[in-house]
């Protein structure tokens, strides 16, 4: 059992590190192992699939399923040569991954850098000729309130995962946070469901 656990916690790792990372200024992560599982990649879905770095594009889902195999033997490995320090290891790491996406979407969702205002080319376009994820992205922008109460509840959460006595109960309220955020995602077809998936 406890391989499992350590191959399926390196297999999130990988995944999280091979989709595109979220800020710009740190290294490319997810376009370096894209370039390196591309050929792989490209084998399974056809010979004419084209190179992209979009999230949730069928490239990176086949590419987080091929994940799992080097994750496998990872798992065996590290529970064969470092079982206690890789257990604590992974379990330390994911939970500063998740630490990080929570405070990073919790602080611009509370300067409102993630649900802009509506912009008048939005707002005076009839609702019916709106996609879903645009009419989303519109509407919380409106609100200011669900962006204070959202980005609250995930800074409050990133912080408590990252101090070992209230890792726990972050764990628990992150749980929550990633249900609520991966249910938008997919009811609205935003372009984040692979990441929001393995966030939860």
């Amino acid at each position: 059992m406890s391989i499992v656990r350590q191959s399926i916690g390196i297999w999130i790792i990988l995944i999280l590190f091979s989709l595109p990372f979220p800020l710009d200024w740190l290294p490319r992560f997810g376009e370096f192992f894209s370039e390196i599982f591309f050929p792989l990649v490209k084998l399974v879905i056809g010979k004419s699939t084209v190179q992209t770095f979009a999230s949730d594009s069928q490239i990176y889902y086949v590419q987080s399923a091929i994940l799992l195999i080097p994750s496998i033997f990872l798992g065996v490995f590290f529970n064969y040569k470092f079982k206690k320090v890789s257990k604590e290891g992974i379990h330390v790491l994911i939970s500063y991954l998740l630490a990080f996406f929570l405070l990073k979407y919790g602080i611009i969702k509370l300067f409102q850098h993630q649900f802009y205002i509506v912009e008048p080319n939005i707002a005076y376009t009839p609702a019916g000729f709106l996609s879903k994820d645009i009419l989303f992205w519109s509407s919380m922008g409106t609100s200011q309130s669900y962006n204070l109460f959202m980005g609250s509840m995930e800074i409050i959460t990133g912080a408590t995962l990252l101090s070992k006595r209230t890792r726990m109960l972050g764990s628990i309220m992150a749980l929550g946070v990633f249900a609520h955020v991966f249910t938008i995602n997919a009811g609205f077809n935003i372009t984040v469901k692979l990441l929001s998936l393995t966030l939860l």
